[in-house]
């Protein structure tokens, strides 16, 4: 994602109102502009207080890995769309729905508490937003797939939590979505076991042994890009994990 803005490039230009181009006018020139079927990726990631430190080092600069190997492949950098979506006390968007060319470096940063259910409520949110336009715009798209990073035990509320992983379950269990949820520690591993229930999932719950973020985007890029050169519907097999300790 470049540094450089709209505002920063024309800010002596800028357009009035009624010639600046609607929003379905824009998507039509994306879409025009790159008409390949699209395979959008969110990441969800937790950056409570207890991430200080080397976890949210690691997991900044296993985001900037994920983005290297995609545009360093002329196939996927061309399909693959990446968000990413952070969340504490508040859930924050980072990177919204977008082909990856060019990005500033990852600089989440760790500090408040664990409202997981506002990251997911958002993120599937952001998901059905990006398959609609899609649609408008007549692109194909492969079966988003959702990743949840947590290191420990939602502070949201037991009701409001419930009603999010409702959300999951019923799209994963339609097959409009792959959830892989990744714990970064045994213990954030059991409490999605509680608090991110699916005996239906194909993906349980994994541990990510050793703060091992960097191993884990390899593996995902190595997946999306398998994905993103087959057919929308088409049955693919994913690589081998090696960056897990446990499958619960």
């Amino acid at each position: 994602m470049s540094n450089v803005s709209e505002r920063d490039t024309f800010s002596e230009e800028v357009p009035a109102e009624e010639d600046s181009l609607s929003e379905d006018e824009l998507e039509e020139i994306e879409f025009a502009d790159n008409p390949e079927p699209r395979c959008p990726v969110l990441i969800i990631a937790d950056c409570s207080g207890s991430m200080s430190g080397r976890p949210i080092d690691a997991m900044n600069q296993g985001v900037d890995d994920l983005y290297q190997a995609i545009v360093d492949d002329e196939i996927a950098r061309n399909r693959v769309e990446v968000a990413l979506l952070s969340f504490s006390t508040e859930a924050r968007v980072e990177r919204d729905f977008g082909t990856v060319d060019e990005w500033d470096k990852t600089r989440m940063r760790a500090g408040g508490s664990t409202n997981m259910h506002l990251a997911i409520e958002q993120g599937c949110d952001l998901l059905e937003e990006r398959k609609e336009q899609y649609r408008r715009g007549g692109v194909p798209y492969f079966r988003p797939i959702m990743v949840v990073f947590s290191d420990g035990l939602p502070t949201s509320p037991r009701s409001e939590m419930e009603r999010a992983n409702q959300r999951l379950v019923d799209m994963e269990n339609e097959n409009r979505l792959t959830i892989f949820k990744v714990g970064v520690n045994g213990a954030a591993v059991q409490a999605m076991v509680r608090t991110l229930p699916n005996p239906n999932s194909r993906f349980q719950p994994q541990q990510l042994d050793n703060l091992r973020f960097s191993d884990f985007f390899v593996w995902l890029s190595k997946s999306v890009s398998a994905i993103s050169r087959s057919t929308p519907g088409e049955a693919v097999n994913l690589p081998p994990t090696d960056w897990s300790t446990i499958n619960v």
